[in-house]
């Protein structure tokens, strides 16, 4: 992966991270309490608001990366460790604390230095955005054969909770302490072979988005890279069921193609367009996008903290929820609260990144 800054910044990348770092914030904010499933995750099968927040992160990853000069090696190991670290850190806050028994290894942040450096791996090599998506496309097409056709002691091609490969590869792995939920549920949305394979391929399709839409400057071909991944995704309808617990091919594909063609909708909307008047919501979008690392990792440790602070019957998070009135509430105001932290960071000019 091209780390090194890019010379210019994209207003269409910005606002579109800052417009995931909303949603990110709305669901994680929705505090449990009958009804709201439309935001929260699908249990298995399916397709939700939610669902779709990681996977665009994991877009932009490649998509930033492709407005790059140059490869930086030193920066791709550097940030892929700095990752892992935080993402362990960020797991023992908000579960294991200081037992390492129980620590889950898989994460987000760990999703993403994988998916991060293995695709960094690739575009060192590849050059041309045309042989990258080609790249992402046999990835999905092999991680599909695997969820197929791998033989597993509960049946070859099931994808059900306790019986998959990406199931079969994480409890062996690392241990069923150290999963989701220790393993209950039968499966870990960051496991390793979603990693390797289906983030990857998500985080190369980013990179062939950018550098058509960016450094080419070639909608025509952006359109062209949505509409085949699209198409694609249709195809591996008729195999794999739509499913981000396992990271189907699917999934992946349709992900892939919604975030190509949003990040083209907004370029055509925003990118090198003179403005007259102060724009305030392109300007707190692009705060919030500026320091999305920020926000998601801060979120997450104010609400561990809530929850994890005992009150009354409850914790301080039901207090607050019992003050605002709805876990609806909650969430609205921790969106307002977030994106005000970042307009004032983004106002001094301070953005965390890694």
């Amino acid at each position: 992966m091209e780390t090194a800054a890019p010379r210019t910044r994209r207003t269409s990348l910005d606002v579109f991270r800052g417009l995931v770092v909303v949603l990110l914030v709305l669901v994680e904010w929705v505090l449990p309490a009958p009804g709201y499933t439309w935001l929260r995750h699908s249990p298995w099968d399916g397709l939700r608001i939610p669902d779709v927040v990681f996977p665009a992160f994991l877009f932009m990853v490649g998509a930033s990366a492709s407005l790059a000069t140059r490869w930086d090696g030193r920066r791709l190991a550097r940030r892929t460790l700095v990752l892992l670290g935080l993402g362990l850190l960020f797991n023992a806050w908000g579960g294991a604390g200081s037992d390492l028994t129980q620590l889950r290894l898989p994460g987000v942040l760990q999703m993403i230095a994988v998916a991060g450096l293995l695709a960094g791996l690739v575009t060192a090599l590849a050059r041309q955005p045309v042989v990258v998506a080609a790249v992402a496309l046999a990835l999905t097409a092999v991680h599909g054969a695997l969820l197929s056709h791998a033989p597993l002691a509960c049946g070859a091609g099931r994808l059900e909770p306790g019986c998959s490969l990406p199931w079969a590869v994480d409890h062996n792995l690392f241990g069923l302490a150290h999963l989701y939920h220790q393993g209950q549920f039968g499966h870990d949305p960051e496991g390793l072979v979603s990693a390797a394979l289906g983030a990857t391929a998500l985080v190369l399709f980013g990179w062939a988005a950018g550098r058509f839409l960016y450094r080419a400057g070639d909608r025509g071909a952006t359109a062209m890279l949505g509409a085949i991944t699209l198409a694609a995704a249709g195809f591996a309808a008729l195999v794999w069921p739509l499913n981000k617990r396992v990271w189907t091919p699917t999934f992946g594909l349709l992900l892939a193609a919604g975030c190509t063609l949003g990040l083209l909708l907004l370029a055509v909307a925003l990118d090198g367009r003179a403005h007259r008047r102060p724009q305030p919501v392109r300007w707190t979008l692009t705060a919030l996008g500026r320091n999305a690392l920020l926000v998601y990792v801060g979120q997450h440790v104010v609400l561990s903290t809530l929850q994890a602070t005992p009150r009354g019957d409850g914790n301080l998070s039901t207090v607050l929820q019992q003050h605002l009135g709805s876990p609806g509430a909650v969430a609205v105001a921790a969106v307002a609260g977030w994106t005000l932290v970042a307009a004032i960071l983004h106002a001094l000019d301070w953005h965390w990144n890694v």
